[in-house]
């Protein structure tokens, strides 16, 4: 009750600041985005069309009471998250509904692409609870929208396998890595890192205008208009589940983060063997209430994680994703063109903590953080690991 309350007077107080004066994005608390129990949760695909800019917008009501028509959308655009927003008029936007699929809404949006600066922001206001939030987005993207047989637009870093086709009616590069990437390290400087060496291509492609694409292989792939640009689109193909990890095998690797060294090689012999595993957590808590609430909530948390942070990694093995399951949702969100910066506020168990993330762009995401580790992070860490592995997170 707390939390809901102190996001509640967050969410009012950014309303009443912006009605008074231009906010700017760095200066916003956007925690929401990150929150599971949020009332609302919203993805964007972004194409651009000659002088025009499509910006299709997936809503998800998390609520049973709230419809459609409780939300308005505005528009506002921005040099950098420093400068203060400038809203986009509505005469300038044009708007289609293109349908619903149970609690998650499809709309897209027109609007010039001159109007757009180097960042965007979509501000949802609902009538219902009179909450008001903002989601950002980036006009330096790869702007190549994947389509499944359905001629739905895809919104997430990843698909199950199967037949899709891309918006462009220019020919489009493809590139397969079968590469594994490994988990994050933990907070604090444990080890020097190697520097990553250079993926090699497994395969390569060419998708032809109005070709459709079959997606059978599960891994890593890279797609541009140019094959020589430093930008493109990742897409990880993944099981139907994902981001659910509904395989036993798959449930260990993440594990990793509060298992000990020897544990993890313990459960990596299981083989798939679920009353093995079940019996390793049992011998671990003595307890099975406590062993089957670690395990929903733990993997609760992959899930998020993997549905917030999957870029051309999977969501868990990236820094933000292990903070957020070690820690849960950040308190705090604040973001400028370089980094994100997420708060914890001090709980009976923990301490305040700071977490700063560096944007790091690649060809395959521009959206790809890199935690900045420090030593201090170490008492809260074991200390956060030691509330997990008695079932007290």
């Amino acid at each position: 009750m707390k939390r809901l309350r102190y996001l509640f007077i967050l969410a009012f107080t950014f309303y009443v600041s912006f009605t008074h004066a231009q906010p700017t994005l760095n200066t916003s608390n956007l925690a929401h985005q990150y929150n599971p129990d949020a009332e609302i949760d919203l993805r964007h695909e972004i194409i651009t069309s000659n002088d025009t800019a499509f910006i299709y917008v997936k809503l998800i009501i998390n609520q049973s009471k709230p419809l459609l028509n409780d939300y308005t959308f505005d528009f506002f655009t921005a040099g950098s998250y420093g400068e203060a927003l400038q809203q986009i008029t509505a005469n300038k936007i044009d708007s289609s509904y293109l349908g619903q699929a149970r609690n998650q809404h499809t709309i897209r949006f027109a609007l010039p692409k001159s109007s757009l600066l180097g960042l965007g922001a979509i501000r949802v206001q609902s009538k219902f609870s009179g909450f008001t939030y903002f989601y950002d987005f980036n006009m330096a993207g790869h702007h190549i929208a994947l389509w499944d047989s359905n001629n739905n637009v895809q919104f997430t870093s990843w698909v199950a396998p199967g037949v899709y086709h891309f918006n462009s009616g220019d020919q489009i590069y493809g590139y397969y890595y079968e590469h594994h990437f490994p988990p994050a390290l933990p907070p604090m400087p444990v080890r020097e890192e190697t520097p990553a060496k250079a993926m090699p291509i497994d395969s390569s492609f060419v998708v032809a205008r109005e070709q459709n694409i079959t997606f059978t292989n599960h891994g890593l792939f890279l797609f541009q208009n140019d094959s020589s640009s430093q930008r493109g689109k990742g897409i990880r193909v993944e099981n139907k589940y994902y981001p659910k990890l509904a395989k036993l095998e798959d449930l260990v690797e993440p594990l990793i983060y509060i298992t000990t060294k020897e544990e993890n090689m313990q459960l990596q012999n299981i083989n798939g063997d679920k009353k093995a595993f079940d019996k390793f957590w049992l011998d671990l808590t003595k307890s099975p209430e406590r062993a089957k609430s670690i395990i929903k909530n733990y993997f609760d948390r992959v899930e998020s994680a993997n549905r917030l942070f999957t870029t051309y990694k999977e969501g868990w093995k990236t820094d933000m994703g292990l903070i957020y399951i070690i820690f849960g949702p950040p308190d705090e969100v604040t973001k400028s063109n370089s980094d994100e910066t997420w708060l914890y506020l001090a709980s009976p168990d923990l301490p305040k903590l700071k977490f700063n993330f560096i944007r790091t762009e690649s060809v395959f995401s521009s959206s790809h953080f890199v935690l900045v580790r420090d030593k201090n992070y170490a008492s809260a860490w074991y200390r956060a690991i030691d509330l997990w592995r008695k079932g007290r997170f």
